[in-house]
């Protein structure tokens, strides 16, 4: 009953911190696809590559001190758990210095790999330039998304993720409509909302109530510095390879049929990280608690929490393919689509989420109990063999 609670909890807001994000692509496709058309629509699917890359960094630096750290708490070793927090703000500062400097002088040829078509590629380099000139926030977001669920205040991680989604909304229909900014402006609203969001998770994270503090102290040894990278690495490489699957797929469709082709995987893509609330929000609502059952060798509680975690994701699975499947003409009309162009890619999509949901559990309890190899074989399976 403890643990039913407990997940519950931690659910919703988990979930909702997912959703809250991922309606920053949701509204960039909508409003872009609306009101600069299929060019648009088609330059944001290009430069998605970039943001993954982002994410791979923050992920891999973030979730590899951040389930060290819970090991830790789990273990009662609390001076090691604020090494690592303090670990995870160094690294990735040093880590977003070097991206922006690196991404910017590299724009013109960066978008030109992404982007074969001349006409659409300023659009490309625009929206990939504005977005490295925000990659601190980008990357610095995932230490509040982390460390707050390990401090127990899950809700406040909801809070800040709704804080980006709305802003990102209010400010894509300002620079999109009055300002009639283009790409640039959808872009600038992503920057902008991520840092406010940034901003106001570390507020929270670095109050009275926190359990962390700011320090320099930081983990040193090759073993502790392998144990990060090994938690790290299938965070890291969901994000790597669905940057390798985009990558792909887009230069398949640009060949095939151009960006209207690339238009309809946006829309499809949009959806599909939408479901990401069910397939990741489970896992990661429980993972917290299974770093601690983990650290303090509770293999009973954490057998019960994976059951919670099956039952609990099924139905959601559930529920999301009914209203994907039943509202696929809305979703092809919401981006400009033709009636009837998503039906058969929204049943898949519905299709594939229940051994997807699967999957994340399995990669999920894998990473935290050490078994890092099973984890990234899962992913690999899942992300980008199939």
């Amino acid at each position: 009953a403890f643990l039913r609670r407990a997940f519950h909890r931690a659910l919703a807001p988990c979930a909702l911190s997912i959703l809250s994000e991922n309606i920053n692509i949701l509204v960039d496709g909508i409003l872009v696809g609306q009101r600069v058309g299929t060019d648009g629509l088609s330059a944001i699917s290009l430069c998605v590559p970039v943001y993954l890359i982002l994410c791979v960094v923050g992920s891999f630096l973030v979730s590899g001190t951040a389930i060290q750290a819970s090991k830790a708490i789990g273990r009662r070793q609390k001076e090691r758990s604020q090494q690592l927090y303090h670990t995870a703000i160094w690294a990735c500062l040093a880590a977003s210095i070097l991206m922006t400097a690196a991404g910017l002088a590299l724009s013109r040829p960066l978008s030109a790999l992404l982007c074969p078509d001349a006409d659409i590629r300023p659009l490309v380099r625009e929206y990939i330039s504005i977005t490295l000139i925000g990659t601190l926030p980008k990357i610095f977001i995932y230490i509040p998304f982390w460390f707050l669920r390990m401090d127990g205040r899950t809700r406040l991680v909801a809070r800040m993720m709704l804080v980006m989604s709305v802003g990102n909304v209010a400010l894509d229909f300002i620079f999109l409509y009055p300002l009639d900014m283009g790409v640039a402006g959808a872009a600038w609203a992503s920057v902008i909302a991520t840092a406010a969001a940034c901003a106001l998770g570390f507020f929270w994270l670095c109050g009275r109530e926190s359990s962390f503090r700011m320090g320099r102290a930081c983990i040193s040894g090759r073993a502790e510095w392998r144990e990060v990278a090994a938690a790290g690495s299938p965070s890291a490489l969901n994000n790597l390879l669905q940057t390798l699957r985009v990558l792909t797929v887009n230069a398949l469709l640009m060949r095939a049929g151009g960006s209207e082709l690339v238009a309809v995987f946006t829309a499809v893509n949009c959806i599909s990280a939408f479901s990401l609330a069910v397939v990741d929000g489970v896992p990661q609502a429980a993972s917290a608690m299974l770093g601690i059952y983990a650290g303090e060798r509770d293999n009973d509680s954490a057998a019960l929490l994976i059951r919670r975690e099956v039952r609990t994701g099924l139905l959601c699975c559930a529920a999301f393919a009914v209203a994907v499947i039943s509202g696929a003409d809305v979703i092809a009309l919401a981006y400009s689509l033709p009636s009837g162009s998503l039906r058969f890619a929204m049943v898949c999509l519905a299709a594939g989420m229940f051994p997807a949901l699967g999957c994340s559990i399995l990669s999920g309890y894998y990473n935290i109990s050490g078994h890092v190899r099973w984890a990234n074989a899962i992913i690999f399976c899942r992300v980008f063999l199939t």
